[in-house]
This record gives C-alpha cells, structure tokens and sequence, in this order.
C-alpha cells in the first residue's frame, strides 16, 4: 500500500504506475501540519471517479451480476 506523500496531485499517477488498490495519506497541509480537509476531499473526489467506472466487488450480490 503506497503512503507517505500521497496527495491529490500524484494518487492518479501512483495508480497507473504500481497497479495498488489501495493507498495511505493523512493529506497534511505541510504549513500547519495538521490534516487538510480540501485535500482530502479532492482525494476523495479522485477515488471516487476510479471506483464510478470500476466499482469494487465488495460482495457477494455486486459479484454475481
């Protein structure tokens, strides 16, 4: 599982390059250093528009159609 230093800026990127479903970010605003709610937002939105076009088979009724 990727982290550290995910941001929105490269989830997509880490994707295509590591095949990983999966990914770890806390989306710290380095300045304060406390987590950013509009960055994990726009993680949010990305991952969301992944799991829209591929949705996760997460059980067993979504597996079956």
């Amino acid at each position: 599982m990727p982290g550290g230093g995910v941001r929105s800026e490269n989830i997509s990127e880490l994707k295509r390059k590591t095949g990983a479903k999966e990914f770890h970010s806390s989306g710290i605003n380095f300045q304060t250093m406390l987590a950013d709610e509009n960055e994990i937002r726009k993680l949010k939105n990305i991952i969301s528009l992944w799991t829209s076009v591929n949705p996760p088979c997460t059980s067993v009724k979504l597996c079956d159609k």
